[in-house]
């Protein structure tokens, strides 16, 4: 099958000295099919220009045709914080989120880009959010050096966001902490997860092929862990999984046994996932890792994660708006002619249909004549009874009127002309409270109440006052 150009997607990270791009088409809402992956040098210390000439070519070479682009942004780039905010909608945390960056940075907030993933909402009214924070200057770099390209549109996704779709992918679904790491030629990213969601990540350099390479990874992990309980304070991780190939496996012999008091497992994703032999030969003899991209090309990224200017961020909100509606009026006007089509179609068998039906309704007119005439009495036995107000109405509308302090002792009612209260009051206000309370209840709007006396008297238990109202069917 021939794939179509407009149809691919292109996922990059762009390192210190290397590009990454790997080349992928959209197949179902299950299954990617990756077509081709390159890494290519950089020029250490070149300027913008170059780059984005080094950059342009290597995707000229992918047959790019202004396909849409999704970025990995390497951790050392971002500053990520768990935090929480007195927010429970998406729109509340839109507002608060930028608000909390220049907190951890310092930077104004004008200087800085924020994206957010929402991890929970708790019972007080808090929303727990895992906010990335990414110095302005450093985003418009890269989109200055993308700009030659002039991709249909660009994503800038923190890269960890990639190792934890491809851990949700193909790891096992479970509800405790994990630590999943991601083991590159250069350095190494390592994210804790609960229930598929970033809690805290972090990124440290080293040199694969060092001598002690393996206390390092093993020092780092410490410092993970204490900076996640200094950070979070949530769940410590149950396990530790790393994901890459057989190669990453290998450099791994020997840390089982010895890291710590958590179980060290190993995930080889490109057993998990189905890759062409091309592809997957591709994979198994680089030394870069490819977790990220492969992850970003699995899952879809929430919007909410991406970390572009909030004008750019708006246009693509009103671009997929109008692709939206574009969408829905294409298939409105299409129901529109597969309905035109099929009456004009199906006029004469219609005409038919309904010339017997008419036969059929002339030959149960007579049958049908008496039971329209017990439907008409019904109707207005029915129209009688909801003009009457009936005794339970009475006694409910009484027991929703009485103010504190009053007794009833008689109810006359006589049935749609009027009734009689009889009673005992502690004072007269709430008599003429009483009264009140009366006229604008739902059951008696129909009446006029007024008293008919109210006598006060003294009794052992004090002052007391006898009243009688009467509430008249208005006219």
């Amino acid at each position: 099958m021939k794939i179509k150009n407009k149809n691919l997607i292109f996922v990059c990270q762009v390192a210190a000295d290397s590009l990454k791009v790997l080349k992928w088409l959209p197949v179902d809402k299950a299954e990617n099919k990756f077509v081709s992956l390159e890494v290519t040098a950089l020029p250490d210390g070149e300027k913008a220009a170059v780059l984005a000439g080094k950059i342009k070519e290597a995707f000229e070479r992918f047959g790019y045709s202004h396909n849409p682009v999704v970025l990995s942004l390497p951790r050392n780039l971002a500053t990520c914080r768990y935090i929480r905010l007195p927010a429970q909608t998406d729109e509340e945390i839109d507002k608060m989120a930028p608000l909390q960056a220049s907190n951890y940075l310092p930077y104004p907030a004008s200087e800085l880009i924020t994206g957010y993933q929402a991890i929970e909402k708790d019972n007080l009214g808090y929303s727990h959010v895992n906010l990335v924070i990414a110095q302005k200057a450093v985003i418009q770099r890269y989109l200055s050096l993308f700009e030659t390209l002039k991709p249909a549109k660009l994503s800038i996704i923190p890269g960890s966001y990639g190792i934890s779709a491809l851990y949700n992918r193909v790891g096992p679904k479970e509800q405790s902490t994990v630590m999943v790491v991601d083991i590159d030629s250069l350095h190494t990213e390592l994210a804790i997860l609960r229930r598929g969601k970033i809690l805290f990540s972090r990124y440290f350099t080293h040199e694969r092929s060092h001598d002690s390479w393996k206390s390092l990874f093993i020092e780092e992990i410490k410092k993970t862990r204490e900076a996640y309980m200094r950070e979070v304070n949530r769940e410590l991780p149950k396990k530790i999984v790393v994901l890459g190939t057989e190669k990453t496996e290998k450099k791994l012999t020997g840390l089982k046994s010895s890291i710590l008091d958590i179980p060290l497992e190993f995930l080889n994703y490109t057993k998990k996932l189905h890759f062409s032999e091309n592809f997957l030969q591709d994979i198994l003899s680089s030394e870069d890792s490819f977790a990220s991209l492969i992850g970003l090309s699995l899952e879809a990224p929430e919007r909410s994660l991406s970390l572009l200017p909030q004008e750019i961020k708006q246009e693509d909100a009103k671009a997929s708006r109008r692709h939206e509606y574009a969408r829905l009026t294409l298939y409105a006007a299409a129901a529109v002619l597969i309905m035109s089509l099929g009456i004009v179609n199906h006029l004469d068998n219609k005409a038919a249909y309904l010339t017997r039906l008419n036969g059929e309704l002339t030959g149960i007119e007579g049958q049908a004549k008496p039971l329209e005439d017990v439907e008409k009495r019904l109707r207005l036995l029915e129209n009688r009874s909801q003009k009457m107000l009936s005794s339970l109405d009475v006694l409910y509308g009484l027991s929703k009127a009485m103010p504190q302090g009053t007794l009833l002792v008689s109810v006359t009612y006589e049935q749609n002309s009027q009734v009689a209260i009889r009673g005992q009051a502690d004072g007269l206000s709430q008599v003429f409270e009483f009264v009140s309370q009366l006229e604008a209840s739902k059951q008696f709007k129909d009446f006029s109440p007024k008293v008919r006396y109210a006598t006060q008297k003294k009794t052992q238990a004090g002052p007391s006052v006898d009243f009688e109202i009467t509430c008249l069917k208005k006219k």
